[in-house]
């Protein structure tokens, strides 16, 4: 089905490359005109011949409150509302402290990154959704499964989806939805460098696919086809749920 998405105003955080990428790409290719926010705008990639839907970009810091709210209102005056938000952006830091060793600004600074802004981008963009609308964030399967030196980042993660849940409940009688995705290992270009460098690859690579029943990788492509999914009117009576989306890997 084409066009799922034609007529439908989006703003993607986080777009110019992998999970974001990928949600980006389907948005396009179904007729969205999405706004592609991300540090680094012109990382990302134009819609290309063909693509039905139009694409802009903008720089966006999702721990900048003005700039969120800056392009919040820029957006509204020029596009007079928008339709969909994905809250994509966000991610680890560098350390992978188990989670009682992580000190307090560790711990703040994953909250911010991950949890305030989601707070932050749907304070200022879903007052914009004045004739209903899909709020989609991007969670993490480690709300659901532990993963060791993950803990603080699953918890920020858990946060994003109960506030998912809330903003489903606190705002469904204006027709605005709201759904969390909780991808597993998603096969992004950062996962690859990561896998690329480590010395012991095959063998990494080889446990963490023994873990998957569906026995591969996830793609930022998958992803955006259950974003995609989550944004169209295909799912009009779906909110407030947390979609995990790991290949079968948290079955146990």
């Amino acid at each position: 089905m084409a066009g799922r998405l034609a007529g439908k105003r989006a703003v993607v955080t986080g777009a110019a490359a992998g999970i974001g990428e990928g949600i980006t790409r389907r948005f396009l290719e179904e007729g969205a005109t999405v706004l592609a926010a991300d540090l680094d705008p012109s990382a990302v990639a134009p819609a290309g011949p063909g693509v039905p839907g139009r694409l802009e970009a903008a720089r966006l810091d999702v721990t900048d409150r003005p700039g969120i709210a800056a392009l919040a209102e820029r957006i509204d005056r020029e596009w007079g509302g928008v339709d969909v938000l994905v809250c994509n952006a966000g991610g680890t830091l560098t350390q992978y402290p188990p989670v009682l060793d992580a000190d307090e600004d560790y711990w703040d600074r994953m909250f911010v990154l991950n949890a305030r802004s989601v707070f932050d981008t749907c304070r200022a963009f879903v007052p914009l959704m004045r004739d209903g609308g899909s709020v989609v964030t991007i969670a993490s399967a480690g709300v659901v499964v532990h993963k060791t030196g993950f803990g603080v980042y699953g918890a920020a993660k858990a946060a994003v989806a109960r506030m998912t849940q809330a903003i489903a409940g606190d705002y469904a009688s204006r027709g605005v939805r709201a759904n969390a995705i909780c991808p597993g290992t998603i096969a992004t270009a950062a996962i690859q460098r990561m896998l690329a460098t480590a010395p012991d690859r095959e063998e990494r690579e080889r446990v963490q696919l023994a873990g998957i029943p569906l026995g591969r990788f996830g793609t930022p492509r998958d992803v955006g086809n259950l974003a995609l999914f989550l944004a169209s009117d295909e799912s009009s009576y779906l909110t407030g749920t947390v979609q995990v989306l790991d290949g079968g890997a948290t079955l146990g």
